[in-house]
């Protein structure tokens, strides 16, 4: 114990020292200033009243009986966690502290006399979820969640694709919107082409300090662009239409894309084809959707793609609304005997008829005609 009271004595003058000119500004201090502990830990707190502060002053404004500490919803007051160890200080402790992240705040009656920030925690713990995203080779996206952790955690993130860590880069993170981190590869040192990537996590707080190496299959993690840039309209039919857009950057992958197709009528379920025609070039895609069941008809076509290869990503989808050729409509409307109705008047007549559905219109401008008929000049 008489350890402990030398020690706080020594933080005390070295604070005095340290405070200059500027001491006389506070009524006192609490020492440290800030504490890092872990859970079931102890911790001590010393508040030390600033004579030069109350010169001038009455003695009975503040004397060190009349100090005690607040913190965490609570206030100590007890011998249990008070001792006055002179004419000026006070000794704080608590034992067995639980996690927390609070401010302890030496009071005087209803005054503040200083404060001191204590966190409550963990040695750093290992990230769970941390992976990486390869835009179409043009840039990689990291992303992990920071464990909960009351103590400040400090992340250092490296990698390189050989796993000599003689030679490594680092990654540049954004650690704005935690516990969600974004980290960010885009400069010369990204090796876009390289399969696998390996990373090593370097997570340091005031209790310890931990290494976690992650590797990422790039190949398995790669988001092809999304299809359709400088997309045309080549040809358009009553039952089909054929389009063409470009990928610049196809060749990049030795295994080539896999493309997936929906095609949806308005209020019908997708057109299913085991395939549909398609011709990929270098840069450029042509597919051409035949067999359309509906003329003049309102479709929506989704396109992705991803590599040709196991556990890979698919792009974001292309989505284009079109509409096949009109053409006249393949049947008449459905009419039996008897469907209609003579006025009394005998020089009109009213007629019935089941009307046509909205996909069998086959285009806008759709119309209902009656005509007359005559047999040797006789309306029949």
């Amino acid at each position: 114990m008489v350890a402990q009271e030398q020690l706080v004595l020594l933080l005390m003058l070295l604070a005095g020292c340290r405070g200059g000119a500027n001491a006389i500004l506070d009524p006192g201090w609490v020492i440290p200033s800030k504490v890092e502990q872990l859970i079931g830990g102890d911790f001590n707190l010393s508040c030390t009243l600033n004579e030069d502060y109350f010169n001038g002053k009455s003695a009975e404004d503040c004397p060190v009986g009349k100090l005690y500490f607040t913190g965490g919803g609570r206030v100590y007051r007890d011998s249990k966690h008070i001792r006055i160890l002179n004419n000026t200080t006070i000794l704080f402790s608590d034992t067995n502290a639980v996690e927390q992240e609070n401010d302890y705040h030496c009071m005087c009656d209803e005054y503040v006399i200083n404060k001191s920030k204590v966190y409550v925690g963990t040695r750093p713990l290992l990230v769970r979820d941390f992976n990486c995203l390869d835009y179409d080779f043009q840039f990689m996206v990291c992303n992990f969640t920071q464990p909960p952790n009351t103590v400040i955690t400090k992340y250092n993130i490296s990698y390189n694709t050989n796993n000599d860590w003689r030679y490594s880069n680092t990654l540049d993170c954004n650690f704005d919107s935690a516990p969600v981190v974004t980290c960010n590869l885009t400069d010369d040192n990204y090796k876009r082409f390289s399969e696998t990537f390996y990373f090593r996590l370097s997570i340091s707080n005031a209790l310890g300090h931990e290494t976690q190496p992650i590797t990422i299959n790039q190949f398995e993690r790669l988001v092809p662009a999304r299809p359709g840039q400088n997309l045309t309209l080549l040809n358009r039919t009553e039952s089909s239409v054929c389009l063409s857009w470009e990928m610049p950057r196809r060749s990049n992958y030795n295994r080539g894309l896999v493309c997936q197709v929906r095609v949806m009528p308005q209020n019908f379920e997708s057109v299913t084809r085991p395939s549909w025609r398609n011709h990929t070039l270098t840069i450029k895609d042509t597919l051409c959707l035949t067999e359309l069941p509906f003329a003049g008809y309102n479709y929506t076509l989704r396109v992705r793609v991803r590599a040709n290869q196991n556990n890979t990503l698919w792009s974001e989808p292309m989505i284009y609304a079109f509409a096949t050729a009109p053409a006249p409509p393949r049947r008449p409307p459905r009419v039996t005997y008897g469907s209609f109705y003579v006025y009394s008047s005998e020089k009109a007549m009213r007629f019935y008829w089941e009307p046509l559905e909205e996909h069998e219109l086959n285009g806008p401008d759709f119309r209902y005609s009656i005509s007359e008929y005559r047999i040797n000049g006789t309306a029949v």
